[in-house]
């Protein structure tokens, strides 16, 4: 019956509509068999229209002033003379206010406190709870109005702070003259007195915000349990305009502002540090906790990621960009750097200036600076090498303190572990190396060298067969297989390479010395053997391991275009040398020629340098153009020593006598010729020239000569063999055997009086 007689005792209130309704003293209400009895010791209000005032006091000082005033409860409403529209519900609600307007009380004192001056004032406050937006027990400061209070003391010494909003227990519990603050969930805001425009949603959430008197804006937004929970110092906690939404996030600030955290943890450990962005459970787990204030720049989103140290105060790195599952996870003080994708840069402690895009891209890294990793896996391994950059999955993977390296591709640079100074611009390029300073542009470009140091790959497939230095290959399937050796040409080397410009050889007169004409000329030309030819091209390409590599692409059309040109490069007809047979006659005359290139080992091969023939060749032209003059002068002398039975005289002062006797009987004439001086010593050219082992060497010494005659002989490099004494004068001759000599060239000179009159040269054959 009980139940029954509520119901009917609330629609009987509902009823009643703007009838004051008024329960007296020691009065009884009896419906059906139940009863409803008031032992209220002090009348409830009866003055003002359309109010209703139930319990012991409630709104017993409303005048009729006071309008549609609602009061339940004990002493609700008990002080309030000419305010309006007020509902106080429970013992004590709005026990001191006086004139206030349009305030809601719900709960044991709840607004008890509430302004209690004398002028009218507008109140909006609404307060749900024992104690909610209780105030000041100095009535008259509180002042504060547009509140929302809900829950257990929420606002409780709230006084001038207004446009609050307050749900949960003990939420904003210490404001005072705080506003436009938010609090939502069981001791939000719990220590805020003077803050304003704060957020914080969630248990314990902003609890130990600044604890000051003195008015600031908060600006801070916390979501979360324990979510900017701060420091139980309160007074410390000054900072502002943070963003905070995970439980424990943010937890530790105390004077760090323009943060942003979103995640559980995120950000957990920070105290003074400003300007962050951590996303995702963990993420920046362990920012700086030094309490010195710093600006932190970091930008952290992923689960774990920018976690930093264990020993927050060692993280100090700031400017980072952290996105992806544990990105920069061992972080302390890294700065400017930039981590995308899962673990990248996940070891990193130090190092600055990074960049890794991509799956565990630079995972390893520790105190390596100004790195560019971009792919899956790229230079995974890498640790202190720094100033690399790796684009393309498992680039430069291997890598660990090599310096300066650029791998661009697929697999380039992939075992590289210390080499420095490479490039590698291909997938597979470079894949196999840990040498330095090589260059590799093009797919699987230089893929065998491993130690190999200093060279050059251009065109697909391009490579040094074998760990060699200096060497050079440009061509599709271009192959090297020496030190300081360069290959221009696609596989077989069938093409053409040509331009407008010649080659060029350095050739300076200021960095040479050991000069000496001992070039052979005539006698290396006449012995060489000019041939045409055809390439073995398959055994060629076996030989240099490029057929072996071709046959295992499995691109079907890619090996038929391959077989196809061996096929149609072995049909191709070429002139040249045999290297070997070059080799053979330089060997034979004793000649240093430069032209053949002799295999250093059993990978290498014979090769020929054509424009080093020039040499040769322009030594034998000089050679037959000095036998030329040689022999104009030898035809000349003897045209003017014939004798001229027209006049029979000769050019010249002195005479000589001749008597030819001729077999015809004829007797001979006077010859008259005038030597003048030694000018009139003739040498002639050996003859044969070339010989073998010997020659015959004419000469004419003047009667009138003055001084000793030699003639001297000088071996290929100018030292002096022998000096032969001319006693006679007239024409003579000087027979040479050279059988111990070796073939080369020799010279002769005819000395009178210690005067270099004339040298001519002679080339021993064998």
């Amino acid at each position: 019956m009980k139940t029954k007689m509520v119901k009917i005792f609330v629609f009987t209130l509902i009823a009643l509509g703007v009838n004051i309704f008024q329960i007296q003293a020691q009065s009884t209400i009896t419906y059906g068999s139940g009863t409803m009895t008031n032992n209220a010791t002090t009348p409830a209000g009866t003055v003002g229209a359309y109010s209703t005032f139930i319990g012991n006091g409630a709104g017993s000082s409303n005048t009729s002033s006071g309008l549609y005033n609602s009061a339940f409860g004990s002493n609700a409403l008990t002080s309030n003379t000419a305010g309006d529209y007020n509902t106080a519900l429970g013992f004590y609600t709005f026990i001191s206010c006086v004139y206030g307007n349009r305030g809601t009380a719900i709960g044991a004192y709840s607004q008890r406190y509430a302004n209690s001056t004398g002028s009218s004032w507008i109140n909006y406050n609404i307060s749900l709870g024992y104690e909610a937006l209780r105030g000041s027990p100095t009535a008259a400061n509180n002042t504060g109005n547009y509140n929302l209070a809900f829950g257990y003391q929420s606002m409780l010494g709230n006084t001038s702070g207004s446009n609050n909003v307050a749900t949960g227990y003990l939420s904003l519990y210490s404001n005072t003259i705080g506003g436009s603050n938010t609090a939502i969930g069981n001791n939000s805001m719990y220590s805020n007195v003077a803050g304003s425009r704060a957020t914080a949603i969630g248990y314990n959430a902003l609890y130990y915000t600044n604890s000051t008197s003195t008015a600031f804006d908060n600006y801070n937004v916390a979501v979360g349990y324990e979510a900017l929970r701060g420091s139980t110092t309160a007074a410390n906690n000054t900072g502002n305009n943070n963003s905070v939404f995970g439980s424990f996030a943010l937890q530790n600030n105390t004077s760090g502002s323009y943060n942003t955290a979103l995640g559980t943890n995120a950000l957990f450990s920070n105290t003074a540090g400003s300007s962050a962005t951590a996303i995702g459970y963990n993420a920046m787990y362990y920012s700086n906790s030094y309490g010195s204030a710093f600006t932190n720049y970091n930008v952290a989103v992923g689960y774990e990621a920018l976690r930093g140290s264990t020993t927050a105060a060692y993280n100090t790195g700031n400017y980072n960009t952290s996105l992806g599952y544990q990105t920069l996870y061992s972080n302390t003080e890294g700065q400017n750097n930039t981590a995308t994708g899962f673990k990248s840069l996940y070891t990193n402690t130090t190092g600055y200036g990074l960049t890794a895009n991509g799956f565990s891209a630079l995972y390893s890294n520790t105190y390596g600076t100004y790195n560019s990793a971009i792919g899956y896996l790229s230079l995974y391994n890498n640790t202190t090498g720094s100033l690399n950059s790796a684009n393309g999955s498992y680039a430069l993977y291997s890598n660990e303190s090599g310096n300066d390296n650029t791998a661009n591709g697929f697999h380039a640079l992939y075992s590289n572990l210390t080499g420095y100074e490479n490039t590698a611009n291909g997938s597979y390029a470079l894949s196999n190396n840990t040498g330095t300073d090589n260059t590799a542009i093009g797919f699987g470009t230089l893929y065998s060298n491993t130690s190999g140091s200093a060279n050059t790959a251009l065109g697909a497939g391009a490579f040094s067969n074998g760990n060699y230095s200096g060497a050079a290959a440009i061509g599709y399937n271009a192959a090297t297989n020496a030190n300081n050796k360069i290959y221009i040409g696609t596989s077989a080397n069938s093409g053409n390479v040509g331009g407008y410009d010649g080659w060029q050889q350095f050739s300076d007169r200021r960095f040479k010395h050991n000069v000496s004409e001992d070039i052979p000329g005539i006698l290396f030309i006449k012995k060489l053997r000019p041939v045409s030819y055809q390439v073995k091209v398959e055994e060629y390409d076996m030989f240099f391991g490029i057929k072996q590599r071709m046959d295992t692409i499995q691109d079907t059309e890619q090996r038929n275009r391959y077989y196809q040109r061996l096929n149609e490069v072995s049909q191709e007809k070429k002139t040249g040398f045999i290297a070997q047979e070059v080799d053979s006659v330089a060997n034979l005359l004793g000649y240093n020629f430069d032209g053949v290139h002799i295999p250093v080992s059993d990978q290498d091969n014979y090769s020929i340098c054509y424009s080093s023939f020039v040499v040769p060749l322009v030594k034998a032209v000089q050679e037959l153009s000095k036998t030329l003059d040689s022999l104009k002068n030898h035809q000349a002398t003897i045209d003017s020593l014939l004798i001229s039975l027209q006049n029979g005289s000769l050019p010249g002062g002195k005479i000589l006598q001749n008597n030819y006797n001729k077999e015809n009987g004829k007797t001979g004439t006077t010859i008259q010729v005038e030597l003048e001086s030694n000018s009139n010593v003739i040498l002639y050219q050996n003859e044969p020239n070339p010989f073998d082992e010997n020659t015959i060497i004419r000469y004419f010494v003047p009667d009138d000569a003055v001084g000793n005659v030699f003639i001297v002989f000088y071996d290929m490099y100018g030292k002096e063999l022998i000096k032969v004494d001319i006693e006679t004068k007239g024409f003579g001759r000087i027979d040479a055997g050279t059988g111990n000599l070796a073939a080369g060239v020799y010279s002769y000179s005819i000395i009178v009086n210690d005067m270099l009159i004339d040298t001519k040269k002679m080339l021993k054959s064998k």
